[in-house]
């Protein structure tokens, strides 16, 4: 079973003009200005400025004793002068006098796989109705609804793909009045 010359410029069309659509949803997205250093204007003390922080989540802190090294943090709990978290799997507790900062981190890179995982599958969904196409001419009946859940697919990728922007820089959640981050942030 082969695909007549018809079909594989259908197919690449359509794999043409859903490149084109993401490529032009991407560079219409603005990238903010990185900044490698933030200063707080406005001096507040540590138990006001300290924000409030979800267990189980990641965090990066930079501390007064090393402040050129970030720290990545999986946090367990907060008290009133400490923070506790879980490092790989050890335990580590860091008090907020010895903090510098804390920094929400960006999107991890591999949340480009949820774009590429449905991409393929739409694609092969689509190539698998070509081929079913070129079976017989009573067969194309089967294979524009096959064609077109391949074709939903893709549009799902896309969809996916302008939800997880790379362009989202990491946040600074706390900084310590009268500081500057030495640390890049990306």
């Amino acid at each position: 079973m082969q695909c007549s010359s018809l079909q594989l410029k259908v197919f690449a069309t359509i794999l043409f003009v859903a490149a084109n659509a993401m490529n032009q949803a991407n560079a219409q997205t603005t990238v903010p200005a990185k900044e490698d250093t933030i200063a707080v204007l406005t001096p507040q003390t540590t138990k006001t400025n300290i924000p409030l922080l979800i267990p189980g989540r990641k965090f990066v802190l930079v501390t007064s004793k090393d402040p050129t090294v970030k720290r990545n943090c999986r946090l367990e709990s907060t008290s009133g002068d400490e923070i506790r978290c879980k490092h790989h799997s050890h335990p580590a507790m860091y008090r907020m006098a010895d903090l510098e900062a804390i920094i929400e981190p960006a999107p991890s890179r591999f949340d480009r796989l949820t774009f590429i995982f449905p991409f393929v599958i739409g694609g092969s969904i689509i190539w698998g109705a070509c081929l079913l196409g070129a079976v017989s001419p009573f067969a194309i009946i089967g294979a524009v609804p096959v064609g077109l859940i391949g074709v939903v697919f893709v549009l799902f990728s896309m969809a996916v793909a302008t939800d997880t922007e790379d362009s989202k820089s990491p946040t600074v959640l706390y900084q310590k009045p009268g500081t500057t981050l030495s640390v890049k942030l990306r």
